[in-house]
């Protein structure tokens, strides 16, 4: 198994705050993705991978339980919250030390800008996958 980066070797991160607001931008699936990068850029790979998938896991969960209940905007309003305070939580509980640890050793950060733009791309990407999805399952049903 590779050890990980030692000081200085660990690429850039995301801080938490650049997670929760790409989360507000782009749902779960964008913190879940910036969760992944960092342990990535951190050296742990493996590690990584459960996060992604756990995440992605998660995300589909929610989408499942949103997509049962009625179209209501205050429920939207609900969900986007409640998305973002998992990646929130999530950062915090697994990762803030590390990031931490990583700034205070002089480590690159990703900006909250950076951040929100891999929120933004998540989210198009998740609507594309939903509309692709929607229109293969139609062609089948017709």
């Amino acid at each position: 198994m590779a050890e990980p980066p030692t000081r200085g070797e660990a690429g850039p991160l995301y801080s938490v705050g650049a997670i929760a607001v790409g989360t507000v931008l782009g749902s779960l699936a964008a913190g879940a993705v910036m969760l992944w990068l960092n342990y990535r850029n951190l050296g742990y790979p493996a590690l990584a991978n459960r996060v992604a998938a756990l995440g992605g896991l998660l995300y589909l969960i929610i989408i499942g339980i949103a997509s049962v209940l009625p179209n209501d905007p205050l429920l939207g309003v609900a969900f986007i919250a409640l998305q973002t305070g998992i990646a929130y939580w999530t950062a915090t509980a697994l990762q803030a030390k590390a990031i931490a640890y990583h700034q205070q050793q002089g480590g690159a950060m990703h900006s909250l800008a950076r951040g929100a733009l891999v929120g933004f791309l998540a989210g198009i990407t998740v609507i594309f996958a939903m509309l692709l999805i929607g229109t293969l399952l139609a062609s089948f049903t017709a």
